[in-house]
Parts: structure tokens; sequence; C-alpha cells
């Protein structure tokens, strides 16, 4: 329960620092897509989305409307199936989420401060380990 009341108040930090900073507001949903269309790289397949977010498929649809919407990405049809739709990150986007990025990484640099390096990876390989047996409960 510790974690998740550190989560939440990391969580009202981080969106109390982008109404401050920037003028792009996204959601966390919105946010999230984002990171994953930049971490599948080229050739990212709108259908695939979903899976790799574990939302459902009317959900993806309308986070990447509104991300189409606001400029921050594209969808760009399948050369050879005019189904599938590739989606690719514009420059607005790679900025707007590199922005995010930066607060995200400075929030999480401010709460490690005063921890070991030692401490911080134990850390990760308990909450690691934790995730992987709940996901098989």
């Amino acid at each position: 329960m510790v974690v998740k009341r550190v989560g939440s108040e990391m969580y009202r930090i981080f969106k109390k620092r982008i109404a401050e900073r920037l003028e792009t507001k996204l959601t966390v949903d919105e946010y999230g897509l984002l990171l994953a269309i930049n971490r599948q790289g080229d050739e990212v397949i709108q259908k695939n989305m979903a899976e790799a977010m574990g939302k459902d498929q009317s959900v993806i649809l309308k986070l990447i409307d509104s991300l189409e919407k606001g400029k921050l990405i594209r969808r760009i049809v399948h050369p050879r199936d005019r189904r599938k739709n590739f989606l690719k990150i514009t420059k607005k986007g790679e900025d707007v989420m590199n922005q995010y990025l930066k607060i995200e990484l400075e929030l999480i640099e401010e709460v490690q401060q005063g921890l070991r390096k030692s401490d911080i990876e134990c850390f990760s390989r308990i909450l690691t380990f934790m995730q992987a047996k709940t996901e098989k409960m």
C-alpha cells in the first residue's frame, strides 16, 4: 500500500509540474501511447497497440484520434494491406514526449536523492519479482 501511495503522490506532483511548465496537456493514457509507439520503433501497427498497452481496441482508437488531432502522431496506410495503419510520432509529438520524459526523470531523480544505487537496484528487483508473481495469480 505504501508503494501505491508513493505512486499516487508522484503522479500528483507530475501532473502539477506538467500544468505549470507545458502547453500541450496529455492524459496518462495518451502519454503512455506515445511512449509505446516510440518503444516499438518503425512500423508500429495500430491494431497491435491495444495489446501492447493492455487496453481495449476502442479505447486505443480514441487515444489515437486524440493524438492525431493534436498533430502528435499520424496514421499511414499500410502499402500492401489497406486495412492496416502504421502509427508514426510527428516532430511535435517527439518534442512533447521528450518534455514529459524530462519532467518525469527529474521527479524520479528528486525522489531517489539520498538513496544508494544498490538500494534502488534492490528495490527495483523486488518490485519486478512481485509484479511477475501477481501476474501469475
